[in-house]
C-alpha cells in the first residue's frame, strides 16, 4: 500500500511540473506576443545621447545624432548607420513628408541624406566636428 501511494504522489508531481512548465510556455495574451519597440537614444557615429535636433533622412529613416558634426560621417555612408542600429533592434523614426512635398517625393527616384546641424553651431558637438 505504501508503493502504491509513493507512486500515485510521484505521478502527481509530474503532472503538477508539466502544467507548470506548459503554462509558462504559452503567451498571457496579446500583450506577450507584441512585439517591443526599442527607439533610436544613442548616436550611431559616437554613441552619444541623441539631439533631436541634429538629424539626418535617409531612404525614408529619421537617424538622429549627438551634434551636427556626426552628419558629416553619416552622409560618407548612411546605410552602414542605419544597419548598425538595426541591427541592435533600434526601430527608426519614418520620415515625416509635409504635404507639398509628398507628390515631390512620388517622382524622386534617389534618396539622399538631408541633415541638420543645428546643435553643431550652438556648440554641442563634444568634439566630434573639430
Amino acid at each position: 500500500m505504501k508503493k502504491l501511494a509513493v507512486i500515485a504522489s510521484a505521478v502527481l508531481m509530474v503532472i503538477g511540473v508539466g502544467i507548470v512548465v506548459a503554462e509558462d510556455a504559452q503567451p498571457a495574451g496579446k500583450d506577450a506576443t507584441a512585439q517591443t519597440v526599442k527607439n533610436q537614444t544613442v548616436c550611431p557615429v559616437m554613441g552619444g545621447k541623441i539631439d533631436k535636433k541634429s538629424f539626418a533622412d535617409y531612404d525614408g529613416k529619421r537617424v538622429y545624432f549627438c551634434c551636427g558634426g556626426c552628419s558629416g560621417a553619416f552622409n560618407k555612408d548612411p546605410a552602414k548607420y542605419i544597419k548598425k542600429l538595426e541591427d541592435q533592434g533600434v526601430v527608426l523614426e519614418k520620415t515625416p513628408v509635409k504635404t507639398d512635398e509628398k507628390a515631390a517625393a512620388k517622382s524622386e527616384t534617389k534618396d539622399t541624406a538631408k541633415t541638420t546641424d543645428e546643435s553643431c553651431q550652438k556648440g554641442g558637438c563634444g568634439g566630434c566636428c573639430e
